[in-house]
């Protein structure tokens, strides 16, 4: 869990959500986080697409139905989301979630 919290201590601004709900953490829970520019960190470390994929197929062929949590700055692109989606999808990853933050009451977004 310890590399767990470091991952959301990152300097990334997820996006808010109004039916956002704490999550339960599953151990073995890999969080890709990814930047506003669309650069990815797993464990504190900077990957590149091609690096990542080949991560993601050997933690399926180790792991199947590996939870994979994507923490997406507000400001990424949607089309860096939809590469690591279809990298995920090439490994056979199917768990997926993304982490939002709930929007504070009296607050909009």
């Amino acid at each position: 869990f310890v590399y767990s919290q470091m991952e959301t201590e990152m300097n990334i601004s997820v996006p808010h959500a109004k039916h956002s709900t704490d999550m339960v953490r599953l151990p073995g829970e890999i969080i890709l986080n990814v930047r506003s520019d669309g650069s990815v960190v797993v464990n504190q470390r900077e990957l590149s697409y091609e690096e990542l994929g080949a991560m993601l197929n050997r933690i399926s062929g180790l792991y199947p139905n590996q939870p994979i949590i994507i923490r997406g700055d507000q400001e990424t692109k949607h089309k860096f989301i939809i590469k690591i989606l279809d990298l995920c999808a090439g490994a056979k990853i199917w768990n997926i979630s993304f982490m939002t933050m709930p929007i504070e009451e009296g607050k909009k977004k």
